[in-house]
This record gives C-alpha cells, sequence and structure tokens, in this order.
C-alpha cells in the first residue's frame, strides 16, 4: 500500500511554492526563504514544518472525513478569511496536541 502525502504547490522557476499537513518535510523543489516569513513558525533544525504559533497548522489531512461536515462552514467563500476555530471549537485542541487528541472535532460545529 503507499503512501499517501498531499500537498499543494505553486511552480516558482525552478522552485516551488508548497503547503503541505503539519510537520511533514517539503519536496526537494520546494522554495525554503519562505519559512519564517509572516505567519510561519517552520523551524528545519527541530523538524516542524507549515505550521503558525501554537502549531496551528496551514494544511491538514483528515482520512475518512466527509465533505459534507464542512459544506455550510470552511467551504463557503464569504468564510475564507474567518479561522476555522471560529466554526468548530475542538479544532485548536486537535491541532495544538498534533492530531492526538480531539479527533472528531469536524463532527462538532459551534451552535
Amino acid at each position: 500500500m503507499a503512501s499517501i502525502q498531499p500537498f499543494i504547490y505553486r511552480s516558482e522557476g525552478n522552485q516551488n511554492w508548497e503547503v503541505h499537513i503539519p510537520m511533514e518535510a517539503p519536496t526537494t523543489k520546494m522554495n525554503t526563504s519562505y519559512f519564517g516569513k509572516g505567519d510561519d513558525r517552520s523551524n528545519p533544525a527541530d523538524g516542524s514544518y507549515f505550521v503558525r504559533q501554537g502549531n496551528y497548522p496551514f494544511g491538514f489531512y483528515l482520512k475518512n472525513a466527509d465533505i459534507s461536515a464542512f459544506e455550510e462552514t470552511i467551504l463557503k467563500r464569504e468564510n475564507e478569511s474567518k479561522s476555522i476555530d471560529q466554526f468548530f471549537p475542538g479544532f485548536l485542541e486537535w491541532s495544538t496536541s498534533g492530531g492526538t487528541t480531539n479527533q472528531d472535532w469536524y463532527l462538532r460545529p459551534k451552535e
């Protein structure tokens, strides 16, 4: 069985701008000068990649999650600039634990 490591990228000449799930190392084609810029708190020396302060991820992967959990929240265009924890209060606990706690946070939207 193959290991899947999804990520998004944009080509920039010979290098890429990339966003991976938290703590996943970039490809060898990534322009690593983006690390540490703006919100980014990636630290390749200690193996932390693609996180903001408090291990808040730039992207995440939820195995077996159904898109319907997000259709009325973060997938709506008018919500693009809002933080995900405004819709899912349990998200931050899941995020800061590295995904070890509160694993069903996306099934409990804010009421």
